[in-house]
């Protein structure tokens, strides 16, 4: 609470809560002051503390100093949807053959000392069960009472089958595609942080440069040699004179006799009438 208090005195209530981190800081904190008021006059807890954990996320803050761990994670993002397809598609091969399981081996699971933990009497521990073959936890074993429930080594070994095509295609093919995004990921990440680091060497570069620019202009300045940049503006002064000139030179011809209109004058003067040519005259002299 005393940071936040500190924070939001140094930055000011608005700069504090434009951060997402801050914001959340704030409503944790407040959740835990009400909770620690209501178990104060009453037992209970709404469990509101608990939420301070997720504070240690801020600890993600590092990447924006961190320019590969950085990068490392906006792929990890950027290949979501790619990773949420892949256990949308495990989610389906568990549930297949959890059912295909129950359909072979539902209550046939039996034991002199009872009903072992991974079987498929019920379609939630099914599910569990074949969980635990994809990770190939003792999968062996559950392959062994599967084998022992359908007869034994005579007649079981054809169910062997079943856990082993669940294990080359679950263990061997679906899970490590997993394994592949997150090197393909690793892969875009260095070329991300390579590409970075390569923009950094030219921008150095360029800076080099501007700075050996400046220092042979000053050089030049000094030995009183025009720098280019004196000699550009040399020019742009004389094309600005030029233009000036060619300016007052169209107005001196646009300040010549005016045209005398081919109306008549007052209803009487018309344009050839010597009168009013004459008028004309001595006005443009």
């Amino acid at each position: 609470m005393c940071e936040m208090l500190i924070k939001m005195y140094a930055l000011g209530p608005r700069i504090y809560f434009e951060s997402a981190f801050n914001r959340f800081d704030c409503i944790v904190i407040a959740g835990s002051i009400f909770e620690v008021v209501w178990s104060a006059y009453r037992e209970g807890s709404f469990g509101i503390s608990v939420l301070r954990a997720l504070r240690l996320l801020r600890i993600f803050k590092v990447t924006k100093y961190w320019s590969s761990l950085r990068n490392l994670v906006i792929s990890l993002l950027s290949s979501m949807r790619s990773i949420v397809s892949l256990l949308f598609l495990l989610f389906l091969f568990i549930l297949i053959f959890a059912l295909l399981g129950m359909q072979l081996f539902g209550g046939q699971f039996i034991l002199p000392e009872g009903t072992p933990p991974t079987n498929f009497n019920t379609f939630t521990i099914a599910l569990l069960t074949v969980f635990q073959i994809l990770t190939g936890e003792d999968w062996n074993e559950v392959m062994y009472l599967g084998i022992n429930s359908q007869g034994g080594h005579d007649s079981g070994m054809i169910y062997s089958l079943y856990f082993i095509i669940l294990t080359l295609f679950g263990n061997y093919t679906l899970l490590n595609v997993f394994l592949a995004i997150a090197v393909d990921n690793l892969a875009n990440a260095q070329e991300l942080t390579a590409a970075e680091e390569q923009q950094q060497e030219r921008d150095k570069e360029k800076q080099q440069m501007e700075l050996e620019k400046e220092m042979e202009a000053l050089q030049k300045a000094k030995e009183g040699t025009p720098t280019a940049e004196e000699i550009e503006a040399e020019k742009e002064k004389e094309a600005k004179k030029e233009e000036e000139k060619k300016e007052a030179e169209e107005e001196e011809q646009a300040e010549g006799p005016k045209p005398m209109l081919p109306y008549s004058c007052m209803f009487i003067f018309s344009s050839t009438n010597p009168m009013r040519r004459a008028a004309h005259w001595v006005v443009n002299l």
